[in-house]
């Protein structure tokens, strides 16, 4: 389990879409602990990315209308991400974001 005995919410769902929690007994040092935070940094490496590219493809003069579609649904999913973690961190504080 996660800091006092609180099982560790997931920023992903269940299959059924159901919100997600890590029961684990090593704390943050255990393995699955570590995988969870090794999950979180690469939705955040990943919207980096995302909007390092955005930046990149709007400051060219050519872009064309389908780019920009795909750079805003590139965008929208990296934010997705970004809050789950938001929501799964702000739960353990105490303070889900609404």
């Amino acid at each position: 389990m996660s800091a006092g005995g609180v099982p560790r919410p997931l920023p992903f769902p269940t299959g059924d879409d159901k919100p997600a929690f890590l029961i684990s007994d090593g704390g943050p040092d255990s393995l699955l602990s570590m995988a969870a935070d090794g999950f979180e940094s690469m939705l955040t490496m990943d919207a980096r990315n995302v909007a390092q590219l955005a930046r990149e493809t709007l400051e060219e003069s050519a872009t064309s209308e389908t780019q920009v579609r795909w750079v805003a649904e590139s965008l929208l999913q990296a934010l997705d991400g970004v809050l789950r973690i938001c929501d799964a961190r702000g739960a353990v504080l105490g303070r889900p974001i609404d």
